[in-house]
């Protein structure tokens, strides 16, 4: 298997059973998620007129929401135990920039931190 991932021109990692269902909750499934709610929201909330006025920055943000529920809900019931805490981190980041709307410190930590971890993205 390692040298077919090789031959693909990708990395071989070896991970254990519950490594990698954590690992893949908060890099597969938490951004689908996520990004698929958003759209969700964002299209219930302005519909069609205003999905007319959005950027690039939304339809990138949200170039998961098309993916296929049917294959997703698969994966979200076989991997809830890890995908429900992600879920629930993101939850409680979002309700400290709610909170901190009038002053605007966290979301400058949290602009900041997210630039590092940005830019250590390799893809």
């Amino acid at each position: 298997m390692s040298a077919f991932v090789s031959a693909l021109g990708a990395e071989p990692r070896a991970l254990d059973p519950a490594s990698h269902d954590r690992v893949l909750a908060y890099l597969s499934h938490l951004p689908q998620l996520t990004a698929s709610a958003l759209m969700q929201v964002v299209g219930d909330a302005v519909g069609p007129d205003g999905l007319a006025l959005a950027g690039r920055g939304l339809a990138d943000t949200t170039r998961l929401a098309s993916s296929p529920a049917e294959i997703w809900r698969d994966i979200a019931a076989t991997n809830a135990d890890e995908i429900g805490p992600a879920l629930d981190v993101l939850i409680a980041m979002l309700q400290d920039l709610r909170r901190d709307l009038p002053r605007g410190d966290r979301l400058a930590e949290v602009f900041g931190g997210a630039e590092t971890w940005r830019r250590a993205l390799s893809v």
